[in-house]
């Protein structure tokens, strides 16, 4: 059996004895067909065109893409450039806002200031304003008096002043310095004779 073909190691001695060898090249060439049966070269040929085509599709896509990746990668640049100049035009403005926040709270603090100041003048003016219409008051209560004095001692002539003298006194002086002023001042102001009653 070593020198037989495999396929013919198959078969029992029996049926080599009993088969011709007719019937056993038939077996041998029906087990090759099927053993060779695989795709016939117009099907290679044909797999081969679809695989070549594929292939060529493939390397464009391949190709494609670098080019795409390259235009991803340019644009990426590009996108990333403008981010970094966003930033730094946010960054200035920032700066810039803090810097006129920083300005603007100086000169709230300066206004602030010389308004307290014009507040503690006014309140002080206005003290003063007070203080000078209260002065002013009490001139014009004392020229009233004046006025008044002047009209009672023109009524009552040269011997008025003596007794506005003494009403003016009369708070000042009890009850038996009245009476002795009164009689001294009796004469003067009645010369014909003195007071009845």
């Amino acid at each position: 059996m070593e020198g037989m073909h495999p396929l013919l190691i198959q078969c029992t001695p029996d049926c080599q004895q009993k088969a011709s060898l007719d019937v056993q090249r038939e077996q041998v060439f029906r087990e090759l067909r099927i053993d060779t049966k695989g795709p016939s070269l117009r099907e290679v040929s044909s797999k081969n065109g679809r695989l070549s085509l594929e292939l060529g599709w493939a390397l464009s896509e391949l190709e494609d893409n670098k080019a795409l990746n390259d235009a991803w990668r340019v644009e990426a640049h590009h996108w990333r450039k403008e981010v970094l100049r966003l930033r730094a035009v946010v960054e200035e403005q920032e700066r810039r806002g803090t810097e006129a926040a920083n300005v603007l709270s100086k000169q709230i603090q300066e206004e602030d200031l010389a308004l307290s100041r014009a507040n503690l003048l006014c309140a002080e003016f206005l003290t003063e304003q007070a203080r000078h219409d209260a002065a002013v008051d009490e001139a014009e209560r004392q020229n009233a008096t004046l006025k008044l004095r002047l009209g009672q001692n023109a009524a009552l002539g040269q011997g008025g002043g003596t007794a506005q003298l003494f009403v003016a006194a009369l708070p000042a002086l009890d009850a038996a310095d009245i009476e002795v002023a009164r009689q001294a001042v009796e004469p003067h102001l009645h010369p014909s004779g003195g007071l009845s009653g």
